[in-house]
């Protein structure tokens, strides 16, 4: 098991399998809305892509990286 501690609480999960059923959960419920929904997937408007840039900035990303507060039980 592992828990993640972040500002909302502890969020646990099987970290064998690498199985969130939260994100699990939310994932199934993208599917499904997208599935019943297609004319809803837009694409970003360049003003909300220039926000998220300028809050990003030139900050590098590895997503191998260890995630700060996870904790391996």
């Amino acid at each position: 098991m592992s828990f993640e501690i972040g500002p909302d609480g502890v969020s646990m999960f099987n970290s064998k399998t690498g199985d969130d059923p939260v994100v699990a959960a939310f994932l199934d419920f993208l599917e499904r809305d997208m599935t019943k929904n297609p004319q809803n997937i837009l694409p970003l408007s360049e003003g909300l892509l220039k926000r998220a840039k300028d809050i990003v900035g030139d900050e590098l990303v590895d997503l191998d990286d260890e995630i700060i507060g996870a904790v391996e039980i």
